[in-house]
């Protein structure tokens, strides 16, 4: 009898679980510590901690605080607290980033707002950059700003960081 009953509740256990084991709740929920996406098709990440993308496409929002690090990656939208490191990446929709931003022959293909002290843009296109006050940082907003061969970006925008941020 007492096989039984235990074979019931183990069975009910799984049955009713909905498939949220380990795995799918480091996917798909709010997850902790470092986590690692290859060549797959993923809805959405929200994480805590250092997220690494290695030719990956996000349907949605990725959402990290801590970093991300992304190579060969299509991504919905992105909010980052934290460091980012993109090479070679689509950027959907909208870009908020809370840190630092080096960003090599990457696309972002809506707005793209940083709050940082140092933006990298290597052969990136931009279709409109905003760079946001740091809140709470008395010192000089953005203390290094380097871009390099970057295209759709209009050499007025240039002219004003150089005036502002590169002096």
């Amino acid at each position: 009898m007492r096989k039984i009953y235990f074979s019931a509740v183990i069975s009910a256990m799984t049955m009713f679980s909905k498939g949220y084991s380990m795995d799918n709740t480091n996917k798909f929920g709010n997850s902790y510590g470092y986590q690692k996406y290859g060549k797959e098709t993923v809805d959405a990440i929200q994480a805590n901690g250092s997220v690494v993308l290695e030719g990956t496409k996000i349907l949605g929002l990725v959402s990290v605080n801590g970093s991300l690090n992304a190579e060969e990656s299509a991504i919905g939208s992105l909010q980052v607290n934290g460091q980012v490191d993109l090479k070679n990446c689509l950027i959907n929709n909208t870009t908020t980033i809370n840190g630092s931003l080096n960003a090599d022959n990457t696309k972002f293909q809506k707005e793209l707002s940083v709050a940082s002290q140092k933006i990298t843009l290597g052969t990136c296109s931009v279709n409109s950059l905003t760079i946001r006050e740091v809140n709470g940082f008395d010192g000089a907003q953005v203390r290094y700003c380097q871009m390099l061969c970057m295209k759709s970006f209009c050499a007025s925008y240039f002219r004003f960081f150089k005036q502002y941020f590169l002096n």
